[in-house]
Order: C-alpha cells, then sequence, then structure tokens
C-alpha cells in the first residue's frame, strides 16, 4: 500500500471490536472469532484511526510523540494498515470527516523509541467467540435475542 498522506480508514464496525488496557489494543473480529493485539506505537496508531485521523496526521503524532531514530514511519504505518485491511478490522473511509485535533506531546508526555507496530494474530479461541449469544442477536444488538421462525408449511 502506497503512503497517501490524506487517505483515512475506520474501524469495520460493527463486526470489530476492541479495547485498550495499560497501553495494548485487544481487537477482536466478532464475524471470525480471530483477535489480535497492538501495543505501543501500534495500539496509538489504532487509537488515531478510531478518530478518523489521515495517514499523515497519524505519522505526524508518531514522530512526536516517540523518538524515530531513522525509522521510516510512513512505512510503517503503511505496513501495519494494510495489514489491519488485509484482515478485515479496517476500510478505507468515504466522504469528507472533519480531522480531529492532533496536539503536540510535552517533554514528558514522550513515549520513548519507536517500535515498528506488530499486529499479533490469535486464532485459538475461533470457535468459543463464535459459540457467544452475542452472534444470535437481532438488528437492535445485545440482549435482544433473534427469534426464529420454526412453523412448518405443509
Amino acid at each position: 500500500m502506497n503512503f497517501i498522506p490524506d487517505s483515512r480508514f475506520e474501524v469495520n464496525e460493527p463486526a470489530v471490536i476492541s479495547e485498550t488496557i495499560d497501553g495494548e489494543t485487544i481487537i477482536i473480529n466478532l464475524a471470525s472469532g480471530t483477535y489480535y493485539s497492538l501495543k505501543d506505537a501500534g495500539a496509538a496508531i489504532w487509537a488515531a484511526i478510531q478518530q478518523s485521523a489521515s495517514l499523515g496526521a497519524i505519522a505526524a503524532m508518531v514522530r512526536s510523540s516517540y523518538d524515530v531514530d531513522g525509522h521510516d514511519i510512513e512505512h510503517e504505518i503503511s505496513t501495519l494498515v494494510q495489514r489491519l485491511v488485509e484482515e478485515d478490522l479496517v476500510r478505507p473511509m468515504l466522504g469528507d470527516v472533519s480531522p480531529p485535533a492532533v496536539r503536540d506531546p510535552s517533554p514528558e508526555e514522550r513515549l520513548g523509541p519507536f517500535l515498528a507496530p506488530v499486529l499479533d494474530k490469535f486464532t485459538d479461541m475461533e470457535a468459543m467467540l463464535l459459540l457467544d449469544p452475542v452472534h444470535d442477536v437481532d438488528e437492535k444488538g445485545w440482549p435482544n435475542l433473534r427469534t426464529w421462525d420454526c412453523r412448518l408449511d405443509a
């Protein structure tokens, strides 16, 4: 994927959910039952995608938050976003969206050295996640179970 600064991506909702705890983002694809982990800069990039930030704004945020020391930030972001697209976790955003305000962190807020983001993929719980009753809800969502028409018309 080529790095196009104005490109924006969005989370593939409602099939994809995520939660960030202590600098690690856990992402679950409810359609496949696969879950993923992003840490450090990867979690920060995910959060920026959730805020509709452009790739250019994400690169600027990474540069201002981390010591990048020779890393090709645009390449690292493109590689991660391409993987997120391949895993059906994000999709290109269509239409115009007002860009979020990105502020430069203070020296105390800098997060240290940049490490290339790695999307760890876990498939060990696919069957369990797919058995979860959340998959049996109607369009109103949880806790409204889907009703099935079981009439036999003979």
